[in-house]
């Protein structure tokens, strides 16, 4: 997994060390990710664990994916979109906004 996170940064910056399209890459890279918390929990189910005779909790792994990562996900994008820049409380920034 960690291999695949290196592999997503390099790809985005050789796009743009070649002169290519930065914004299109990194889309593809963002629905790559995406697709990937949708997709891992099903190809386990289907291709390894059927193999091994082994029973993957598909529901509950595809749910704890979904609390863990595209919740917290949505919920940063939405505060950091509605803040825009304004302390959510006084004296505190918001990290990295804009």
């Amino acid at each position: 997994m960690s291999l695949a996170l290196c592999l997503k940064k390099a790809f985005i910056f050789h796009v743009q060390l070649a002169g290519g399209n930065s914004a299109l890459a990194l889309a593809m890279t963002v629905l790559s990710n995406l697709l990937g918390i949708l997709i891992i929990p099903f190809s386990i189910s289907k291709f390894i664990a059927v193999g091994v005779g082994v029973y993957v909790p598909t529901a509950q792994l595809l749910k704890s994916l979904v609390l863990t990562l595209l919740v917290p996900l949505i919920l940063g994008k939405v505060l950091r979109e509605s803040s825009r820049g304004k302390p959510l409380c006084h004296g505190y920034f918001l990290p990295f906004s804009l």
